[in-house]
This record gives structure tokens, C-alpha cells and sequence, in this order.
């Protein structure tokens, strides 16, 4: 087996070997371990979670149409390569992993303030694929898949970003499920959070910029970093957007006419606790009259 190296990372370690190191490249690696510190993921052996305080061990998994990074949990195995190029089953996987990425992406929804109120989607996979081109160097199938339908790539300041328009994109609002569609198929489908500003930029243009990473990034884990994080990204060609069209405006007028309905119901259950709050302390005032009388008397 080839010589370890153990890569510390603030908690628990991620044990690579000389092969892997050859293969990826420090830097890549380095990646691949910061994105496990920052969104977590479970290992590839057992399939239980990883957590920040667990030791892992790096695993590719190369295929004929690339290669993808993984972790395992120390205890379940060493630092390895999967060669499976000769696999054609495994390569056929592999294809069908970034043709139906609709189901690997996570997404969440922003509205850009300046110049004006505009919806965006961000879309990321939930773990990233790589694969090394002719020349060597580490590409991303997914962002290439991407740029092919229509998206470019974005320079800081991502969020004062106004891409072209793409043909064949549209966005879909049915209840609370949100799909992104490409000309190919869906970009990220599923359950969304949906903003009552982002609904309202939705409506009001028609149009919703879409920005796509190399990396996965999440909004909520990453808060007020969030800009300086997609910066950084783009700077390194890793941010491809777009804007879309929004298909139909009943989805959109539903979902606002929900938000406006939570919106009157929590209204209505704050004055119902003040009345409550009043009444109750109307009575305790009634009652401490009524228990001076009493004693007077």
C-alpha cells in the first residue's frame, strides 16, 4: 500500500495516500476537505453520517466518464482508488448521475437589491463531481453541462451579475415544489423556501437569474459569507449563471397568496395574546379590588 499522510482539518483527520495525492493534487484536496467540513456527507461504506469530530479516509471513484470524490470513515476502510474505467455499468451510473442531477442539487432562493429587486436561484450539487481533462487539468462535467446549455460564467460581484437571457430555461412554481428546467431536464427540483420579496420579484418581472457553482454552497450555513464565498468562487471560473424566463404566473399569485395567509394568521394570533394578555390582567386587577373590599370590610 502507498505511503499515508494524515491532512489535519481544525477537527478530526482525513487520511490520504501518495496515489490519491498524484492523482487529485493537494489543492483539490484541500477542497474536497473543506466542503466535507462545511456541508458534512456521509461515507460511502456504511453510509452513516460524517461529523466534524470523525476521521475519514479519501476515496475516488473512477469511471469512464470521470472520476468523483468521496469520503469513508476511518474505521471502515483505507485511503483508496476504485478504478471501475472498465466497468461499463459503473460508467453508465456515472452518466446518469450528471444527466438526472436534478435530484442531487440543492438550492435555495435571494433576492439581489441593486438596481433593482430581482429574484436569483442558487443551485449547487449536494457534493461536487470532478474529472481530469485531456490536458490534466480537474474540470467539472456538471458546470460544462451547464455552459453547453446556455450559461456562462460569472465574474465577482456575483449578486451585481446581470447575465443573459437563455433560451430553453424556464422556472415553475406548483404549491411549495419550485423546478428549474434546462434543455435537458431539471437543474433542481424540489421543496422550497420561497420569500415573500422573492415571490414579489417573480411577479413583477417575469424573470429570475440563476446561478449555478462548482461547489456546493449553502445559504443558510453560510450567512453573511455567502457573497464573499461566491466571489471567491467565481474568481476561480467556478459561478456560471443566467436569467430565465418564470413559466405562468399561477404558481407565483398561490404561493404569494399562502405567504400573505401565514402572514394574517400570525397577525390574528398576536391580537388574540394581546386580548388574552389584556383580559387576564383585567381580571387579576378585578380580583385585587375585589380582595381590598373584602378586607376593608
Amino acid at each position: 500500500m502507498a505511503e499515508l499522510t494524515v491532512a489535519s482539518r481544525r477537527v478530526g483527520d482525513v487520511l490520504v495516500s501518495e496515489d490519491l495525492v498524484e492523482l487529485l493534487g493537494a489543492e483539490h484536496i484541500d477542497a474536497a476537505v473543506n466542503q466535507l467540513r462545511l456541508n458534512g456527507g456521509n461515507c460511502w461504506a456504511c453510509e452513516g453520517g460524517i461529523h466534524h469530530p470523525d476521521d475519514v479516509s479519501l476515496v475516488v471513484r473512477v469511471t469512464a466518464v470521470g472520476g468523483k470524490t468521496g469520503f469513508i470513515h476511518m474505521r471502515c476502510g483505507p485511503p483508496q482508488i476504485l478504478d471501475e474505467r472498465r466497468n461499463r455499468r459503473a460508467a453508465i451510473a456515472m452518466s446518469k448521475y450528471l444527466l438526472e442531477r436534478g435530484t442531487d442539487a440543492q438550492a435555495f432562493a435571494g433576492v439581489r437589491s441593486y438596481p433593482a429587486p430581482h429574484s436569483m436561484l442558487f443551485v449547487s450539487l449536494e457534493a461536487p463531481v470532478s474529472a481530469t481533462a485531456e490536458n490534466g487539468e480537474r474540470t467539472s462535467p456538471w458546470l460544462d453541462l451547464l455552459l453547453g446549455d446556455g450559461l456562462q460564467l460569472l465574474p465577482p460581484d456575483v449578486f451585481d451579475a446581470q447575465p443573459q437571457i437563455v433560451d430553453g430555461w424556464t422556472l415553475r412554481i406548483a404549491g411549495s415544489n419550485v423546478t428549474c428546467q434546462t434543455p435537458r431536464g431539471a437543474l433542481s427540483e424540489g421543496l422550497l423556501e420561497m420569500p415573500k420579496p422573492w415571490l414579489a420579484a417573480l411577479a413583477a418581472e417575469r424573470s429570475c437569474v440563476v446561478v449555478a457553482t462548482g461547489i456546493a454552497v449553502d445559504g443558510d450555513r453560510l450567512g453573511p459569507d455567502l457573497e464573499p464565498a461566491l466571489n471567491s468562487l467565481a474568481a476561480n471560473g467556478l459561478v456560471v449563471g443566467g436569467t430565465i424566463e418564470v413559466e405562468g404566473m399561477l404558481g407565483i399569485n398561490a404561493a404569494l397568496g399562502m405567504e400573505s395567509a401565514k402572514a394574517e394568521a400570525r397577525r390574528n394570533a398576536a391580537l388574540i395574546g394581546e386580548k388574552i394578555h389584556h383580559r387576564d390582567a383585567a381580571s387579576l386587577g378585578a380580583s385585587a379590588t375585589h380582595l381590598k373590599r373584602s378586607a376593608g370590610r
